[in-house]
Order: C-alpha cells, then structure tokens, then sequence
C-alpha cells in the first residue's frame, strides 16, 4: 500500500486488513460472534483482534489510542501453559486466541497457531497487545505427520543453501511437540521492549484478497512479484532482492513446495527502504507419498507457463530468465548449486535437531 498517498480506496484498503486476518473461515465466524460483528467484515474485526498484527500497524478504537501507545506489558507463562495451548489447538484447529481480556491479536494464514512473547533471556510471556509478540507457535497440521518438523528441516535447510530464512526451531513443552519461528517484523531489544517492524505480504502489496493467493486462480504471478520489486527499490537492491527471490522459487521446485503463493513472501518496509522479507512457511509434499502424488503436485507459481515440478526443465528456466531480464546462466547456475546442495542441506539441518527421537523423525520426514 504506498506510503506516498494518505487516503487509499476501499480496493487497496480492503485487501491490506484481510491479509492481517486468519484466512480459516471457522476462525473468523468464531471471532465473529465472540464480538458480535460480520466474520466477513476486516474493520470490524480488527477493532477487537487487531493490537498486535504482522508488521508495525496497531488497529484500536479512537477512545483506546492513548492507551496503545503505552509500553504494554508481559504476563508470564510456563510450559504447562504453552503445553495446554498446544493441545487444546491441535483439538480444536479455531482456538488461536488466548484466554479472553488479555491480548488482542491477529495472524494470518491458514495453519492453526499462536504467538508468545520471548524475552532476552528466553522466559516466555502473553503480552497484552499493547506490547508485541515475538515468536509464533505451529503444532503439525492434521493429517500431515511431522508437518512441523517438515516445515523446520525446510527453512533450516534453506538457509544451509545460502537463502536468507526465518529463524526457527522445534520445541516440547510438557509433550507437546510444535514449531517455533521467531518473527522477523519483530526486534527485541537488549531491556527487553520490542520494536514493531513494518511488512506487507505480496498480495497486500499488489492490493489483491487473501483467496486470490495461487497465480492460477488470478493471483501475482512470479513476474507480477519481480516487477514490484523493480518498481520500489534501487537498481542494486532490485538485483539482490529478485536474485533472493528467484533462488527461493529454484528451493520450492526441489522440494516441491506447493505453497510458495504470494502471501508467502513478504517485503519488509523501514524508513524509505523496502527490503524483501526473509523466507518463510516453507515444507516439502515429498515426506507425503501416500497423500501427494508426485505427478500431480502444482507449484503456487509457475515457471515459465509450468507449474508441475517434475515438468520443469532447463529449458523453462532459461525462458523464465528470458521473460525476467535475468542473465540466463545466472539463474542455471543457482539451480544447480541449489539441487545439487540440497541433500547435504537437509543432512546438516537434521543432525541439528535438539534431541535423537526428532532426528529418527526428521531422517523418516527427508
């Protein structure tokens, strides 16, 4: 949404606050009448959700702005805690909300979850919205054993490849086994007070609805994202940025990462720089064999005019380079160094796993 402008139509203005929003149907008709308000209306939600969002935008009512620029405070929680959250969310996939009167917030996607706030030195809290979250919680998704170990061994991987990732990690609280990514729209500082960073997700960006994520159902398309990219930032930044972003479509079609649409990349905005986010919400159909058959699998964004991995050749590589403006051995040279990096990749990141049992699961998952 740019900043040049100070009013915005409701075509800009809509898509923007539905992307703060969970994209889980039941969630918000449960959020629609806990507050008596339209499941399908963003303002109205976000007047009762909308403390704490991604990015650094806080959404309150005219009567409760003096009392959101306070420092906010933190509310301590333990681990039989977190554990409850845990198993009452993979019990029920609508609970992302804490308990009612402390905290006001709002995530978005479609994978159940909850955000905490982690302090310097590692205690956990649930801040009561004036004060930010920091790091969100994801149990595996039903019906996907292991999904969280999956979409830890992605990013961790990932970043083994050289792409700039979100940090994560898998933790047990009392049992309760659950993927840990810390926010990177977050910065915690040395006194433990947090500074909001701002994001806004490709579809936000290009002022496009949360269900017209996938390009073959009328969403940004990877040349839609690259002509972005070039359009709000220098021609050095450009460069890094769309080389960033081609190598993570390169990653997704290794792993055959079908959700790689574009509410998951992110450009993060900071004074008058826009940066691309760092990679996040990657896993891998492969450790599904009996649910995803491999032929089958699409990619969210197709390359050159393809959207099936085991498709995809040099061929519409080069020509995705061609359609791009991109130097064509460049991008071939990535491919390979990624494929052929890959296995090792996920070696390194399974032998960091913290405990034996997650590395048997991690080796079954790779």
């Amino acid at each position: 949404m740019p900043k040049m402008a100070l009013h915005h139509s409701n075509k800009v203005v809509r898509p923007f606050l539905a992307g703060l929003l969970p994209e889980n149907p039941e969630v918000l008709r449960r959020w629609g009448r806990r507050y008596d308000v339209s499941p399908s209306n963003p303002f109205a939600l976000l007047e009762h959700v909308g403390d704490d969002v991604a990015g650094a935008a806080q959404f309150v009512i005219p009567d409760r702005v003096d009392d959101a620029l306070q420092p906010g405070s933190v509310e301590p929680v333990d681990a039989a805690y977190i554990a409850d959250r845990l198993a009452t969310l993979r019990l029920d996939r609508t609970a992302w909300e804490p308990d009612q009167g402390r905290g006001r917030f709002s995530l978005a996607g479609q994978q159940a979850k909850f955000a905490l706030y982690r302090g310097p030195d590692g205690s956990w809290g649930l801040p009561d919205g004036r004060k930010a979250t920091t790091h969100i919680l994801k149990p595996a998704v039903p019906g996907l054993d292991d999904h969280d170990i999956n979409e830890h061994l992605c990013l961790e991987a990932a970043g083994h490849l050289g792409i700039l990732t979100a940090r994560s990690r898998i933790e047990e609280f009392h049992g309760q086994r659950t993927f840990v990514v810390q926010r990177y729209d977050r910065d915690v500082l040395d006194d433990g007070s947090v500074e909001r960073i701002h994001q806004e997700d490709m579809c936000q960006a290009l002022s496009v609805r949360p269900e017209g994520k996938y390009e073959d159902e009328g969403g940004p398309s990877a040349r839609k994202i690259i002509e972005l990219l070039r359009g709000v930032q220098t021609v050095d930044q450009a460069r890094d940025s769309v080389e960033r972003f081609t190598k993570a479509l390169i990653y997704n079609w290794v792993i055959a990462g079908p959700d790689a649409h574009a509410k998951n990349y992110s450009v993060l905005l900071d004074t008058d720089q826009v940066r691309l986010a760092p990679l996040y919400d990657v896993s891998s159909v492969l450790s599904y064999p009996q649910q995803y058959r491999l032929p089958g699998v699409e990619l969210a964004m197709s390359i050159a005019g393809e959207r099936h991995p085991t498709l995809i050749t040099g061929q519409h590589w080069t020509e995705f380079a061609r359609r791009n403006r991109l130097d064509a051995d460049d991008v071939a040279g990535w491919a390979h160094q990624i494929a052929s990096g890959a296995p090792a990749a996920f070696a390194r990141a399974i032998s960091s796993l913290p405990s034996e049992a997650f590395r048997v699961t991690g080796c079954d998952c790779v």
